[in-house]
């Protein structure tokens, strides 16, 4: 609004050959005093939301958390085998195999060198090996397989075993 002021000065300036004032809007009235308001004024009313925080109706309170109670545990009767003294024990022909799943005996203590040829170095008590991707770790049958950024993949192909290992542990 106050830039089109010097505008229209200007304007005027070269259309009637001299200068010529520019209308400045008036101030806007002054507001009457707080006692003395017209008879059409009329007190607004707050706005009230039912149900909101601090609304008619609420029982939130935004200061205050309140932790609901806890769930009643009910615990559930467990069956239990109770064997009858004319129940003789009987012979198992079953035998059972469990097989172990073989142990790495190496940790892997950190991985070093260019992208893009990185190797691992494993320890184990009184030995450090290094590898590469693809090569047998120390005097095991295991191969590493990948290297990422926090573990390191190891394989055992006779036995199908996959393991990751988590660098420095």
């Amino acid at each position: 609004m106050f830039a089109t002021i010097p505008a229209a000065a200007l304007v005027g300036w070269f259309l009637h050959g001299g200068p010529v004032q520019a209308e400045r809007p008036s101030p806007p009235a002054p507001l009457p005093a707080s006692g003395a308001r017209g008879a059409d004024w009329v007190m607004p009313e707050p706005l009230r939301f039912p149900g909101a925080a601090g609304g008619e109706g609420s029982k939130r309170n935004v200061f205050a958390f309140v932790e609901a109670p806890p769930v009643p545990v009910v615990a559930t009767p467990v069956p239990v085998a109770v064997r009858r003294a004319d129940e003789g024990v009987r012979p198992s022909s079953v035998v059972v195999d469990v097989v172990r799943e073989p142990e790495l005996g190496y940790r892997c203590i950190g991985t070093f060198g260019p992208a893009n040829r990185r190797f691992a170095v494993f320890a184990a008590p009184g030995e450090i090996v290094n590898a590469e991707i693809g090569a047998a770790i120390g005097k095991t049958a295991f191969v590493l397989r990948e290297i990422g950024l926090e573990t390191v993949t190891v394989e055992l192909p006779s036995a199908n075993l996959v393991k990751r290992l988590t660098i420095g542990s």
